[in-house]
């Protein structure tokens, strides 16, 4: 894995914590290197390339700062925010990121660290080789899509969750569909036996006067009968 020492000014934290992670995750080992106004690392001996996060802040940098020392090495400019930096027969290679709706660099494209990486371990020696890289970076930028985030309304809890109301299905059984004729049929067949027996009562007022009159049965006679 090829190493690659990443230059930021302490102020672009985020921006560097952006970077490593596109880096990384493109195949490169990283080594970051914050520069301040007060503090200056020193440069690593296992890194093969290098990579500026060029913002406003290394840009106000003193002219005489030791930091400025590792800006006339060839390296990978990544410009952040604001102008571009004067290049002045630096042996540079520019990738800018693309501008959001916003206005600002889209740094947090994946796409984006993969152009970044693939320029970083180019470092071309002359200048005819460094025109043509640069052309095929402008190139890849333009190729490269990044994925934009688009608004949508925001729906109800209850749908993201997929809550819905819950509505009683209730379908007939098995043992219901072969109960249910003959409940059906028992109950005709009891309103059809009450009615013939009302019927009958109705039609034979004099039985119910001899079941009335009947004398009832003598102890001799049961006795005799259980005999």
């Amino acid at each position: 894995m090829r190493c690659v020492e990443l230059c930021f000014h302490e102020r672009d934290a985020r921006a560097a914590d952006l970077a490593a992670r596109g880096l990384t995750e493109a195949g490169l080992c990283v080594l970051r290197r914050p520069l301040s106004d007060a503090r200056v690392m020193a440069p690593s001996g296992a890194a093969e390339a290098r990579v500026l996060l060029h913002s406003p802040a290394v840009a106000a940098l003193a002219p005489d700062h030791p930091a400025r020392a590792v800006f006339h090495q060839p390296m990978t400019v990544a410009p952040l925010d604001g102008p571009w930096p004067l290049r002045s027969s630096r042996p540079w290679l520019f990738v800018p990121p693309r501008r959001t709706r916003t206005g600002g660099p889209q740094i947090d494209d994946a796409g984006y660290w993969k152009v970044v990486a693939w320029t970083a371990v180019q470092a071309p020696a002359d200048h005819t080789a460094r025109i043509a890289t640069q052309l095929a970076i402008f190139r890849a930028l333009r190729a490269n899509k990044p994925v934009t985030p688009v608004l949508r309304r925001r729906r109800p809890l209850s749908e993201r969750l997929g809550v819905r109301q819950i509505e009683p299905i209730r379908g007939l059984r098995d043992w219901e569909r072969a109960v249910t004729p003959l409940a059906v049929a028992g109950t005709l067949a009891a309103a059809a036996f009450v009615s013939a027996l009302v019927v009958d009562v109705a039609a034979r007022p004099e039985a119910w006067g001899a079941i009335s009159q009947a004398p009832a049965p003598s102890d001799s006679t049961t006795n005799a009968f259980r005999n």
